[in-house]
């Protein structure tokens, strides 16, 4: 006999479900640029992360903390 665990995201209603997309969307429009329609990503990809930009530069948040 096969043995089932109680899962309660199994049992998961569109309405328990609305204000988790609606969370996540609000969420990734505030990193959505309105004029490319672009994700802002961080430069370079690869070792210590310099700038946050979408891809028409229109974004560009320097990350590199100043020296005092």
């Amino acid at each position: 006999m096969r043995q089932s665990h109680y899962n309660e995201w199994a049992n998961l209603h569109k309405n328990d479900f609305q204000p988790v997309v609606a969370a996540y969307k609000a969420l990734t429009k505030g990193f959505t640029c309105e004029t490319c329609n672009g994700v802002l990503y961080a430069t370079p990809t690869a070792g210590e992360v310099e700038l946050l930009r979408c891809a028409c530069s229109l974004h560009s948040l320097n990350l590199v903390k100043k020296p005092r």
